[in-house]
């Protein structure tokens, strides 16, 4: 089994709290277990680790394909979400924002980046401290929660600049309103 594809794989124990696994396949499991593992889709083995997963090869292809637009789709087993966030990573542009793609079944939780995306991060983080999601349902508001707050934020950004640029110019100056 290819696990070079493999992020972070957590054990969520359904009262908030997560650790990092090595060997999932060695976990005893029981209904409140999650088990979570977020992948890098860009590399090797990462179409073929989906598919030792049990996903089918066109969810596997959903969750690896290089363009994507947010979207839900509900499958026999499980349901996909195609999300995409703010872009946080030095020297990027916030506008360029990250894919992020959400594989959710009983028991079981998938995500997958090309480039870091930092409400995983935050999400990894809130679990190592028993301050995170406890079911599937939580963890996809939570991380729903997470972005949504990354993007507000950047959009408090832009305004306070455009507030700034305003205030800046002379309210009869014409140049104002061709350069917005």
């Amino acid at each position: 089994m290819s696990t070079e594809c493999i992020v972070h794989q957590l054990l969520l124990d359904g009262k908030g709290g997560g650790v990092e696994v090595d060997k999932p396949e060695q976990l005893v499991m029981n209904d409140q277990h999650i088990l979570w593992s977020h992948i890098e889709y860009g590399r090797p083995g990462a179409f073929q680790w989906l598919e030792e997963q049990g996903l089918t090869e066109l969810e596997a292809e959903s969750l690896t394909r290089i363009d994507t637009r947010p979207r839900i789709r509900s499958f026999n087993k499980g349901m996909l979400i195609l999300l995409r966030a703010i872009n946080l990573n030095p020297g990027a542009d916030q506008e360029d924002m990250v894919s992020i793609r959400i594989w959710i079944t009983k028991g079981r939780i998938i995500t997958a980046r090309q480039r870091r995306v930092a409400s995983i991060q935050d999400m990894v983080s809130d679990l190592k401290q028993h301050n995170g999601p406890k079911t599937e349902g939580e963890f996809l508001t939570t991380l729903i929660e997470l972005i949504m707050d990354y993007i507000c934020n950047a959009v408090d950004e832009i305004e306070e600049d455009i507030s700034k640029y305003e205030d800046t110019q002379d309210n009869n100056d014409k140049s104002v309103q061709h350069e917005l």
